[in-house]
This record gives structure tokens, sequence and C-alpha cells, in this order.
């Protein structure tokens, strides 16, 4: 890929279904910052693809958008992989952006790990360099936390939305920045509602940014969407990647 596309090579996509698109994966993503490499979410389908690739042990962090199955689901699995299986001993990373949410993740894993810090570091968001989050908290669904993160190095920056049924979350955070190489992954749905993006919305309020859509179904966005899909851009695609051995 030419070096125009910048951060594009530093990201990829594990899987961008929604919840019921199973044959599109669990919307997930790798990005690979000067420091780290950084898995955003693990639902159900992630754990397989990745334990399958073989690439567990090249993860340093973890980030949660927020605490639904499909984000999820094979969070355990992964935690016990690393602890048992890639490296003996080996914590997993999940970085927390507040001290609510990681109360909340905390909680989450007793569920599995009656002790997780046996078996979890957490770490807090400011330690990590380059990785910032904007709270969507409500913005998906009332009562459930949830976040956006950003990553930038020098005059680029990556957009990842996670679920939000806002756009003007992204709108307003992007229209302060002042980084010249943008790219935008947005989730996109072709309903109106609450709790996910419109995908005309995402095409009238971030028109001015490389845009991507994601957490979708291809099949039944329609025609007039404009915004290019993840799951149409094999460049994004992780197991395009390893494939030819051009991964992250």
């Amino acid at each position: 890929m030419a070096e125009s596309t910048g951060w594009l090579m530093n990201i990829k996509f594990l899987g961008t279904g929604g919840v019921f698109d199973y044959e599109l994966g669990s919307s997930s993503a790798i990005v690979k910052t000067a420091n780290c490499q950084i898995l955003i979410d693990c639902g159900p389908l992630v754990y397989p693809l990745m334990a399958k690739s073989g690439c567990i042990s090249e993860i340093s962090h973890i980030l949660l958008t927020h605490l639904h199955g499909d984000h999820v689901g094979s969070l355990f699995q992964l935690i016990l992989d690393m602890n048992l299986r890639s490296e003996p001993g080996r914590k997993s990373t999940i970085v927390y952006p507040s001290h609510a949410f990681l109360q909340e993740i905390e909680a989450f894993l007793t569920f599995w790990f009656p002790q997780p810090r046996d078996v979890v570091e957490f770490v807090p968001l400011s330690q990590i360099d380059g990785v910032g989050a904007l709270d969507t908290t409500n913005k998906h669904i009332v009562g459930i936390t949830s976040f956006a993160y950003y990553f930038t190095d020098g005059s680029s920056l990556i957009y990842f939305s996670g679920d939000v049924g806002d756009v003007t979350v992204a709108a307003d955070f992007l229209r302060d920045r002042k980084e010249t190489n943008v790219t935008v992954f947005h989730e996109i749905h072709h309903l109106k509602g609450s709790a996910h993006t419109h995908y005309r919305d995402v095409m009238n309020q971030l028109s001015d940014y490389k845009v991507f859509g994601y957490h979708c179904n291809p099949a039944k966005i329609p025609a007039d969407n404009t915004i290019p899909l993840v799951a149409n851009t094999p460049d994004l695609l992780f197991e395009n990647a390893r494939l030819s051995s051009s991964a992250l």
C-alpha cells in the first residue's frame, strides 16, 4: 500500500460484523503504535481466529469499548491462553480509561476468575502514549458504560468509535483536532435507532474525513451509502494480512 495511506497499514480488523453477523466475525481490531500492539475488544469469534493465527503472544495491551457479549465474549479464553499456553504465567494487560470502568471490568471477570488480578494487570490509559478515550456512556445503550478510542502519532490520528448511536461524538471531537492525516472507523447501521449510528448520519457529518464503516452487514447497507466498508477493504482485514505475511 502506498505511503499516503499512512496509519491504515497499522490497523487490522479481526472481524467487522454486528451481533448477529457471525460470518463477518466479531468487530475487533489490532492497532500497532510505536510501543504497543493493542487489541480492541474480544468478542466470541476473536479468540478462535487469534489462536489459529498464532498471534496471541504479539498482543501487548487490551482495550475494551464496552462489556456487551459480542465485544468481550472470548476475553476469558484469551486471558487463559496468555496465562497458561502462549506464555505460561503471563498476565494479560487490560487498559482502563476510567476508574468506574475498571470496577465494572473486574466485576465482570470474577465470573471466571475469583481473583482477576492473579491473571490480569490493569493499567490506566494515561500511561499509554498516543492513546486517548472519549466517554460515550449512555450513547449506545442507556446504563451501559462505553468508550471510543483514538490513536495519535505526529500528524496522524485513528478514531475508533465503538458502539455508539450519536455521530456527533466523533464530529465534535475531530473538529478541534490539529492532525492532518485523520482516519475514522465508525460503526454504522442500516436502520435509524438510538443504539447505533445510521449510515447517512456518518455520511453527512464526517464527510471531511477518511471514513470506513464497520459493525455492520454490507448486504444490508443501502446502495446510496458512500462510506467504504472495512469488510470490503482487504488491506484492513487481519486474516488477509496474515495470509500475505504483511500483518502489522
